[in-house]
């Protein structure tokens, strides 16, 4: 079970839907919510000549902005927290870097990272969404449509047998037991399956063993297809939240995502619960 969880806050975003999603999910889980706010970081000089006082003035501008932001958005959360009745906490990190985000991931046991349709950005974020999910350890929930706050009560699996699948069942678990429908989309195709007689049937009776009643569906088509069939499976179902295992590699600085977590990550409306 969860016992608490974070949501991620940029400077660049508006906090309102944010906070009301986060404080919303962490009162129907029952657990402790803690704010990750992150600070802007500072623009690298143009030169090392005198600025003229316009920019100066921008600049104080600019700081004041930001720390009075800060300051509303730790209000907020604590408004919210107080009318929804949850346990919260806050903390502030100085930059977005995936290694320090990453870092304070590791203390809670689930990571709300919300994309710019939720929040209406005022400019792109720079947090790094597959080098988070890659290098956190944790699963992370990527919220990117303005939808109330979900209950998670249809919930579609992505499986094919890997490492990276059952480690994003494991840790949906919690989210799992309460649902009214779980579906289990298996593409049959994959090469982890040959010493399965009925392909499915494993991991349908591993979760009944934890109370999950689950269906199993099976999906023909080519991997490369695999997410844009997963996200039709979850129109129709239809789903509220996608349980999926991401493929990925670090190649020196950059963190790459395999084809099928590139899709649903471009692609999906709905939250997306992603595991490595």
């Amino acid at each position: 079970m969860y016992a608490e969880i974070a949501a991620v806050l940029e400077a660049c975003q508006n906090p309102g839907p944010g906070l009301q999603y986060a404080c919303t999910l962490a009162k129907d889980l029952g657990v402790r919510l803690t704010g990750l706010y992150i600070e802007p970081e500072e623009p690298p000089p143009l030169d090392h000549r005198p600025a003229p006082s316009s920019a100066l003035v921008e600049a104080g501008d600019r700081v004041m902005r930001e720390a009075v932001h800060a300051v509303e958005t730790k209000k907020l959360l604590a408004e919210l927290a107080l009318s929804t009745g949850i346990e919260w906490g806050w903390q502030q990190l100085q930059d977005a870097s995936t290694a320090r985000i990453a870092r304070y991931a590791r203390y809670h046991d689930m990571l709300l990272l919300f994309r710019n349709g939720l929040s209406d950005a005022v400019e792109a974020s720079a947090i790094s969404v597959p080098g988070v999910v890659l290098e956190s350890g944790r699963p992370t929930l990527v919220i990117s449509s303005a939808r109330p706050p979900p209950l998670f009560r249809r919930v579609l699996i992505g499986w094919n047998g890997s490492r990276e699948a059952a480690r994003a069942v494991h840790d949906a678990l919690p989210l799992l037991g309460r649902a009214e429908r779980v579906t289990v989309a298996i593409a049959a195709e994959s090469t982890l399956f040959q010493q399965e007689e009925e392909p499915g049937l494993d991991i349908g009776a591993h979760l009944a063993r934890h109370g999950v009643r689950a269906e199993v569906e099976r999906i023909e088509v080519p991997t490369a297809d695999a997410g844009t069939i997963l996200l039709s499976l979850a129109a129709r179902m239809p789903a509220d939240l996608i349980v999926a295992g991401c493929y990925g590699q670090m190649r020196l600085t950059e963190f790459l995502f395999g084809g099928v977590s590139r899709s649903l990550l471009r692609e999906a409306t709905i939250p997306l619960l992603l595991s490595y």
